[in-house]
């Protein structure tokens, strides 16, 4: 599904990764981990081409898309939450999923049944303007709304961060809708190691830019943690 060789993305003199070398398999869930400043949003925004990389590869279903835009990527069917959400705050819930349907590749003005029964709390929130909804409900959206094109790989950039418990609850329960289905592979960026071996089935560690672990999630120990996730 997606296969990044010996990836190198700076900004510009200043190499933020280096040598980056990652698989995420059809229907997988790979967790992406690391300290604060290592570089893991460089790669999710680079994966998106939102950056450009100094040398390495990105493939994506067998394609190469290391030149490609990124509306051309999300037409390949790549889905991105950021970290922070950026939803478009002045339009309303239905105004933000309606744009996530852009990038499907048969045009469409319906908003799939299905993103209701993952996020209740936005069917009755579709007139709001997304800037009025709390921060647990901008993150539902923002997942709602990459989900909206039916993508086929979904990049999730610390998805839990700052949202109160009982909403991390849903979309930790979203995300295990999705590996049960096993239709959609996902990167997530998570720093909980309780979350990444419950939900993930492979794990890479970020460390200066580069991977320096990486393995099964159910063989991911607090040692390894310590090591290279502790401040």
């Amino acid at each position: 599904m997606l296969k990044i060789e010996h990836l190198k993305v700076g900004y510009g003199e200043s190499m933020i990764l280096r040598d980056v070398t990652l698989r995420v398999k059809p229907g997988q869930v790979v967790c992406l981990m690391g300290r604060n400043g290592v570089g893991k949003t460089t790669l999710m925004k680079s994966i998106m081409g939102l950056l450009r990389p100094k040398l390495g590869t990105i493939q994506c279903r067998d394609q190469a898309i290391t030149t490609l835009s990124p509306d051309r990527r999300a037409r390949m069917g790549i889905g991105y939450v950021p970290q922070g959400r950026e939803i478009f705050s002045h339009l309303t819930v239905e105004e933000n999923l309606l744009l996530g349907l852009e990038a499907c590749t048969q045009k469409t003005q319906t908003i799939p049944e299905s993103l209701f029964t993952m996020f209740p709390i936005l069917k009755s929130m579709l007139k709001r303007r997304g800037g009025d909804l709390s921060g647990g409900q901008q993150q539902q959206l923002s997942i709602a709304r990459a989900l909206a094109s039916t993508p086929k790989l979904l990049l999730l950039d610390e998805p839990m961060e700052g949202i109160q418990p009982s909403i991390v609850m849903e979309i930790e329960q979203v995300i295990a809708a999705i590996k049960q289905k096993r239709e959609v592979a996902v990167l997530l960026v998570e720093q909980s190691l309780a979350f990444a071996t419950l939900i993930a089935d492979y794990y890479y560690v970020l460390d200066k830019g580069m991977i320096v672990a990486e393995g099964n999630s159910a063989e991911l120990s607090e040692e390894l943690v310590k090591q290279h996730l502790s401040v």
